[in-house]
C-alpha cells in the first residue's frame, strides 16, 4: 500500500501527490512553515537536544523554503519559515522563544538579506545567521559581516546540515 501525501504550491494552488516510500515511519512534523510541504528523508541522524533548537528561515521562493524548512526538520529542529525579510524581523522580535539560528536568502524582494542581516545584529548581535546565496554572484563583491558563511545554491542537504551544524555548536 502506497502511502501519499500532499504537495501544495501556494501561487498556484495546485495539488500534487507524490508517493514516500518511508512515510509510515515518518513523523508528522511539529514545525510551523508557509510554502510547499515536501517529504522526504535527508538520511541523517536527528538532532537530540533536550529542547528542540528553533531555527528562522528566510526565502521567497516557496519550493526553496520549503525545502530547506523539511530538511532542518527532519534533522530534528524546530523550524519558523517566511518569505521575505520583513516576516523575519518580526518572528525574531515577536517569538516568545527566541531563536537560535536564522537562515537566509539574499536576493528577496523589500528588505534583501544583506539588509535582514544588519537589523538582526541590532537586536540579536550574537545570533548566528547563515546566508544562502546563488552560485552565479559566488565572485561579486558583498558586505556581509565576517561571521556569516554563505552556502551557494545549488547545495546538497549534507553542505546544508553541516553548516547548520557547526553554527550552532561553535
Amino acid at each position: 500500500m502506497h502511502i501519499l501525501h500532499n504537495l501544495s504550491v501556494q501561487s498556484y494552488r495546485a495539488a500534487v501527490l507524490i508517493p514516500h516510500p518511508r512515510a509510515a515511519l515518518a513523523r508528522r512534523p511539529s514545525t510551523r512553515y508557509s510554502g510547499a510541504d515536501l517529504r522526504y528523508s535527508t538520511g541523517f541522524p536527528r538532532v537530540e537536544w533536550p529542547m528542540a533548537l528553533r531555527i528562522l528561515v528566510v526565502d521567497d521562493e516557496p519550493m526553496v523554503r520549503a525545502l530547506i524548512a523539511r530538511v532542518l526538520s527532519d534533522a530534528g529542529y524546530e523550524v519558523v519559515a517566511v518569505a521575505n525579510g520583513q516576516a523575519a524581523l518580526d518572528a525574531a522580535r515577536g517569538a516568545e522563544v527566541g531563536f537560535n539560528l536564522i537562515v537566509t536568502n539574499n536576493y528577496m524582494p523589500g528588505l534583501n538579506g544583506a539588509e535582514l542581516i544588519d537589523r538582526v545584529r541590532q537586536d540579536f548581535p550574537s545570533l548566528p545567521i547563515l546566508h544562502i546565496d546563488d552560485i552565479s554572484r559566488q565572485r561579486m563583491e558583498r558586505e556581509l559581516p565576517a561571521d556569516v558563511p554563505t552556502v551557494y545554491k545549488p547545495f546538497s542537504i549534507a553542505t546544508l546540515t553541516e553548516a547548520v551544524h557547526h553554527l550552532l555548536s561553535g
